[in-house]
């Protein structure tokens, strides 16, 4: 069993069967021998919380974690996908990514960085599935998982933003946070309402307005609402910020 470059321990036990809650002795034992001193965060996970009920008390579930130093405890279902979003979402926050970029090549990573800002110059913003594959297309010999580490260090450096759904890459944060700077400003000139088309004349690009909402509440603490006349073409459709 290989362990020792995993960056993440992930220990999960089933809720309802106290026998897989007592392997885990042995299972850290084993993450223990194969990585010696080097050190990992380890996340606990109890799985089948939909069949209802427990065999483990939540008192033995919290002294394991401390004995072990477990960083976070989830509970999931694998079954109806509760708590599975926020798993990941808690591998992926656990995740040295400056320290697991070392382990691949560090001219590549440099290239995509390259590759990521001459792109940021045709296009603001990127689907994270579109750039992975245009990376994987131009950098021949590179993988998936090396892509998406060499990408969340850069996010974690702020050189990139990644939307609230995970599914666009700001490719030019600067860009985008000055064009929202002229909106916001803008709106607050006019009571709250600024025209749609006057809103869009500040992007170059289409594919900023689905992610905008997204953008300015995560950044500004602000909600947008967009009004839609119908028929009634001498009314402009508007948006107001609150």
């Amino acid at each position: 069993m290989i362990l020792n470059e995993a960056s993440v321990i992930v220990l999960v036990f089933d809720i309802t069967r106290r026998e897989t809650f007592e392997a885990l002795d042995y299972w850290h034992e084993q993450v223990r021998i194969s990585r010696g001193t080097n050190k990992a965060s380890i996340i606990l996970v109890g799985n089948k919380i939909d069949v209802g009920g427990s065999a483990v008390p939540i008192e033995d579930i919290k002294r394991f974690s401390e004995r072990i130093c477990v960083n976070r405890y989830y509970t999931t279902s694998a079954m109806i996908g509760k708590g599975v979003k926020e798993l990941l979402e808690g591998i992926s926050g656990a995740v040295e990514w400056s320290e697991l970029l070392k382990s691949f090549n560090e001219k590549i990573g440099v290239s995509i960085g390259e590759y990521i800002k001459k792109k940021s110059k045709e296009r603001k913003i990127e689907r994270r599935i579109e750039l992975i594959k245009s990376i994987l297309n131009d950098f021949k010999g590179t993988d998936e998982l090396e892509v998406n580490a060499i990408l969340n260090y850069y996010i974690s450096q702020a050189i990139i933003q990644i939307s609230k759904n995970e599914e666009y890459i700001i490719l030019d944060p600067e860009y985008v946070d000055k064009r929202i700077g002229k909106i916001i400003s803008e709106a607050s000139e006019r009571d709250g309402v600024i025209e749609i088309t006057r809103m869009l004349s500040f992007f170059l690009f289409p594919c900023f307005f689905c992610f905008f909402g997204v953008k300015l509440k995560s950044f500004f603490g602000v909600f947008a609402e967009l009004f839609f006349w119908g028929k009634n073409r001498k009314k402009e459709n508007f948006l107001t910020i609150i």
